[in-house]
């Protein structure tokens, strides 16, 4: 069983991103295995990319990444939402998953995100039917994505919601269509506020 969290918003504010880290953290509880975190920014002006995606995948848990001083307040947190003024300028959009391995090894590749052509994507679940495209990816994770990115939304979220033995939450970023996304079936849950 994987963690997802996240915060999305145009007026995402320093609270927020304490509370994102904070449950971020606690998502180590739902897996441990590996932690992956993703940002999305159309107002990090002092980046050479307005539209920047940072993506960091580590195999550390998350309860350690998320840490006070841990890799993402010291390496993301602080040098990239704060000025050298130490004014707060806020990201739009922080994901981030812990992984439990039900597929696939335990390795930085394959934690979460994944990025397949257009899509960046976070995964709760296992599908442990095949489906097209699957024998090509050691996770279901990476492959759903795939799927996503090469059919579309619609026809693979039929596809994968179709299978026996199907479980997902998914969340991710369509950087062609510049959206975020959500979905589920009815093996897990998935809350937002």
């Amino acid at each position: 069983m994987c963690g997802l969290a996240g915060v999305f918003g145009n007026d995402v504010d320093e609270d927020h991103i304490e509370a994102f880290r904070t449950i971020a953290s606690l998502s180590y509880l739902r897996g441990h295995h590996s932690t992956g975190f993703a940002d999305y920014s159309t107002a990090l002006k002092h980046t050479q990319n307005f539209k920047e995606i940072l993506i960091k995948k580590t195999v550390e848990p998350s309860n350690d990444f998320y840490s006070p001083r841990g890799t993402w307040d010291s390496a993301i947190r602080w040098g990239r939402y704060y000025t050298k003024k130490n004014v707060f300028q806020p990201p739009t959009l922080c994901m981030s998953h812990s992984r439990f391995a039900t597929v696939g090894s335990v390795k930085k590749e394959n934690a979460h995100p994944f990025i397949a052509g257009d899509i960046i994507g976070m995964h709760n679940g296992t599908i442990r039917t095949t489906f097209e495209g699957r024998n090509k990816y050691d996770t279901d994770s990476e492959a759903v994505f795939n799927l996503i990115d090469e059919k579309g939304p619609s026809e693979a979220l039929k596809i994968i919601s179709g299978l026996h033995n199907s479980a997902f939450a998914l969340t991710w970023i369509d950087k062609k269509n510049n959206t975020f996304n959500i979905a589920r079936n009815k093996e897990r849950s998935l809350y937002f506020v």
